[in-house]
């Protein structure tokens, strides 16, 4: 799999040692900004521009989310928290945001871009985007958690035999239910982890156990332990998944910036 941008670490060079649940609010040099242009005449919401991409379609910068100069906080727990100096995620190529409550900490955005661009590179389809956080954070019914910028819904991806196409739907599976299905969800749910920022993605059991049985004949017990173990049953999760981060570590960081050197 292609390896992100500098910009994680160039992030957190600029925060120094932060505690991995409350990054610190300090000053990011310009340099450290990624270059997308800005067109804020086409927003669609107050305080998230979109983007006008001016870059070759094999580039991640198309997905990119730009390092802010103060970082957002995530205050308190994911069911009773705040959010402080919230980004939005903003409107790319391969995002497909459908909701106005999209706001969350760096490091949840850059996750889910990163997953996103990985997916619409493989499989020309963009992430179907749901619930995030509110701007200041806080109680969001009808979810339990969603309060402090660490939680994002995502819709399923579906392969349709019958199209013989991929597509992203907020619903169950279904009819759906074969292996080039799993095979997307699979690679959605490795790429998602490659930030090492994950710390849980819930999903429905049965969902989990077909994943299970198609990562075991495909791939062997050890990809399964190595990428499965995130996952975790939550009633009422077959129609998307709940991804739920944590702030990277500066090791994890350095290690993926050596990586991409080679």
């Amino acid at each position: 799999m292609k390896k992100y941008g500098l910009a994680v670490l160039a992030g957190v060079l600029g925060l120094g040692i932060t505690n991995s649940m409350d990054p610190a609010q300090q000053q990011v040099p310009e340099s450290g900004l990624v270059s997308l242009v800005m067109d804020t005449s086409s927003a669609t919401d107050v305080g998230n521009p979109s983007y006008s991409i001016q870059v070759n379609d094999y580039n991640p910068a198309i997905c990119d989310i730009p390092v802010p100069r103060v970082y957002p906080k995530a205050m308190g727990k994911p069911h009773q928290g705040k959010l402080q100096n919230a980004m939005p995620l903003p409107y790319t190529p391969c995002l497909d945001i459908q909701s106005m409550h999209h706001y969350g900490t760096w490091e949840l955005l850059s996750t889910i871009a990163h997953a996103a661009y990985e997916t619409y590179l493989e499989y020309g389809l963009q992430t179907e985007v749901h619930d995030l956080s509110k701007e200041r954070g806080g109680r969001f019914p009808p979810h339990r958690s969603h309060q402090n910028g660490l939680d994002a819904d995502i819709s399923l991806f579906h392969y349709d035999p019958a199209t013989k196409t991929n597509s992203t739907a907020y619903r169950p599976i279904g009819r759906n239910d074969n292996p080039q299905t799993w095979e997307v969800n699979w690679h959605f749910i490795k790429t998602l982890q490659e930030q090492g920022t994950v710390r849980a993605i819930f999903l429905d059991r049965e969902y989990i156990g077909k994943l299970r049985k198609y990562v075991l004949k495909q791939f062997g017990e050890q990809e399964w332990n190595h990428y499965g173990t995130v996952l975790h049953h939550e009633p009422g999760h077959n129609t998307h998944f709940h991804v739920r981060i944590e702030a990277p570590t500066l090791p994890i960081l350095l290690a993926q910036a050596e990586g991409r050197k080679g």
